[in-house]
């Protein structure tokens, strides 16, 4: 309400009439932001100008506002990495010039390549929660809205296999994020050596490439939902894209079952 009264003073100062189809018109406000508000700086002269127009759609009906334009939706597609890209990732994570780093980068990516774990699962996973089912090694999540457990793909497996020796309260991590880190996985790899032209890892990312190889590899939709611990595909339809599809011949053949 500050940057309105301080418009119709000022408008009102210039002349404008005292009606808002005439004051409140695009002309004035944007004289006002031009000369009333010049010795502001430019991120408050455009809060200032984005409200005075909002605000005049609102309040007028015949000023000459046109419509504001429907808001861009979003998209963020992720997109898995590529089989170059995850060599190159575990290059990088074994080639960190501390025991610790490379502890930390290579069970980032083992739970992420293979268990497909959501950030906070990441986060609360320790050595204790790897054990063997049906003859193959798993994480068991405890952590989370949905609880469940995730055998480890390999070579995955054999990674974390490794860390079986350590204290079960140990985190698979090997760190624990401070609870005023907004971004803890890019503050563990600030700590970490990741040289340019590094892909951009995120557990986002390292979740979607575990589910397409899934998929890949013929895995039905319901079992990795159960394994994945989620109850709605809607976010992941994107990632149909990067599965491969059979040619027409393979696709009839798959059909009739012959």
């Amino acid at each position: 309400m500050r940057t309105v009264s301080q418009f119709v003073a000022w408008a009102h100062r210039e002349g404008y009439p005292l009606d808002r189809d005439r004051m409140f018109v695009p002309d004035a406000v944007e004289r006002y932001i031009a000369v009333a508000a010049s010795h502001l700086a430019v991120s408050s002269r455009a809060t200032r100008r984005s409200d005075l127009r909002r605000f005049s759609r609102q309040i007028t009906t015949k000023a000459p506002w046109a419509p504001d334009p429907p808001q861009l939706k979003q998209r963020r597609t992720l997109v898995p990495f590529t089989q170059d890209e995850i060599t190159r990732l575990w290059e990088i994570a074994n080639d960190q010039s501390t025991k610790i780093r490379r502890r930390r980068f290579t069970g980032y990516l083992a739970l992420g390549l293979g268990a497909g774990l959501h950030p906070h699962e990441m986060w609360k996973a320790n050595v204790g929660d790897l054990e063997t089912v049906h003859g193959f090694l798993c994480v068991r999540v405890t952590e989370s809205r949905h609880p469940r457990v995730v055998p480890i793909t390999a070579p995955n497996d054999e990674i974390l296999a490794g860390f079986l020796t350590e204290p079960a309260g140990a985190p698979i991590l090997a760190y624990r994020p401070r609870k005023w880190d907004r971004s803890p996985f890019h503050e563990m790899l600030r700590k970490a050596d990741v040289p340019p032209g590094c892909p951009t890892i995120t557990p986002a990312r390292l979740r979607a490439t575990w589910m397409v190889e899934h998929l890949t590899h013929g895995m039905s939709m319901g079992g990795l939902t159960t394994l994945a611990g989620f109850t709605s595909w809607r976010s992941y339809q994107p990632l149909q894209q990067y599965i491969p599809q059979p040619d027409e011949p393979t696709l009839f053949a798959q059909a009739v079952r012959r």
